[in-house]
């Protein structure tokens, strides 16, 4: 890298992976370590944000849908983030955007300060489950099975 310094070669090449991530608009994941990105990592799941008072909480599952669920996080958490966004894997403004005032409503109340990492991962058909996602982890937050929170006219076949 010519005659840069060590802190001017990292703060360069930090340059170019913000640059990068931008063009390919990949904007609100960022790596904990600058050395690895987060595109690299696999997916990984967390439930420690789950939403229990809403109307997409996670408790509310049939036993089907939960054995599908169960199985395509699987399938999910051995795919790299890149392989996931933004194919199945979607930043949304729900908390100013969504056409369900119900879920804007709840976003704000419950992920004042978070509500812009709130991302839907398709899990099949209309089916999404929803999280805050940093880095390589999604923190689960709602499971919408009819596609309610982002409703669309769109026909879905689950």
């Amino acid at each position: 890298m010519g005659n840069r310094t060590p802190k001017e070669q990292e703060k360069l090449r930090r340059k170019r992976r913000a640059v990068s991530a931008e063009n390919l608009g990949k904007k609100r994941v960022v790596s904990s370590n600058p050395d690895v990105s987060a595109y690299d990592k696999f997916f990984r799941f967390r439930f420690d944000r789950v939403d229990l008072g809403s109307d997409w909480c996670l408790t509310a599952i049939t036993k089907e849908e939960h054995r599908s669920l169960i199985t395509a996080m699987a399938e999910i958490e051995a795919m790299k983030v890149s392989e996931l966004i933004p194919h199945r894997c979607k930043r949304e403004d729900v908390a100013a955007s969504s056409p369900n005032p119900d879920a804007q409503r709840r976003a704000r109340q419950q992920f004042p300060d978070d509500h812009d990492h709130i991302h839907s991962l398709r899990i099949s058909g209309a089916r999404r489950l929803w999280g805050l996602l940093y880095d390589n982890e999604f923190s689960v937050i709602w499971w919408d099975s009819g596609h309610e929170v982002w409703p669309t006219k769109r026909v879905y076949e689950n």
